[in-house]
């Protein structure tokens, strides 16, 4: 199921549309009179207004922030601290995320540098949290649309190598997209009960293995199970 953000304005028109009558039992509430419908729709539009204006001063505070070159929210990429309510370098950290962005230029593989990342620093990342990283254009001193929003940790000339990296790996995995794995979601990992992904070796050969094992390292069951075999 999709979550939906609806106002009460829309609510109200989806309720029309089906002929909902309701009445509220604890506020003077009351679509079942032409009065009650007033009085809603004039209520339902003064909140509209009051929740817009919000969103609209809200906005502009978070505009000014970021012109200020301010953080927004607690979440720092690996690499960078908060100091004076700005990103800074954090000297510990910095090297790491260096060598990330360095080592997948040579690795070429967003799971093959996850499992690096892991053995050599003790950072446990799932690989979208590893493309994530490699995608984050603070890395460059670049966010929300605006330069020199906070010191650059990696060349432009170095991001724009792996940007292009992951782009041509991209299109590999599009191309496999209209490949069918017969035992998805159908197999479980006999030790924790997860389901197992399916991976292609060779571009021929299809295997299993528990999910939980190939994102996190968080199960000891990593031995692959052949489709051949399943079959």
């Amino acid at each position: 199921m999709h979550s939906l953000s609806l106002t009460a304005q829309e609510v109200q028109r989806i309720l029309d549309a089906h002929h909902v009558q309701w009445i509220a039992t604890e506020e003077n509430y009351d679509t079942t009179t032409a009065n009650g419908r007033l009085h809603l729709n004039i209520k339902l539009s003064i909140t509209q207004d009051e929740s817009d204006r919000t969103s609209e001063r809200i906005k502009f505070v978070f505009d000014n922030k970021v012109k200020r070159g301010g953080v927004i929210s607690g979440k720092v990429p690996l690499g960078y601290k908060i100091e004076n309510k700005r990103l800074a370098i954090d000297p510990q950290t910095a090297p790491i995320a260096q060598d990330i962005f360095q080592q997948y230029t040579v690795i070429r593989s967003v799971r093959a540098l996850r499992e690096y990342v892991l053995n050599k620093y003790g950072l446990t990342y799932a690989q979208t949290g590893i493309r994530a990283l490699l995608d984050n254009e603070r890395y460059i001193d670049r966010a929300h649309g605006q330069d020199d929003f906070c010191p650059p940790l990696i060349s432009p000339e170095q991001f724009q190598q792996v940007q292009k990296l992951l782009a041509q790996r991209a299109q590999r995995n599009l191309a496999r997209l209209d490949r069918v794995y017969l035992f998805t979601g159908l197999v479980r990992c006999a030790e924790c009960g997860n389901s197992l992904s399916a991976h292609v070796v060779g571009q021929k050969y299809t295997y299993y293995r528990c999910t939980k094992y190939e994102q996190l390292h968080l199960c000891p069951h990593k031995k692959r199970t052949s489709e051949l075999v399943l079959e």
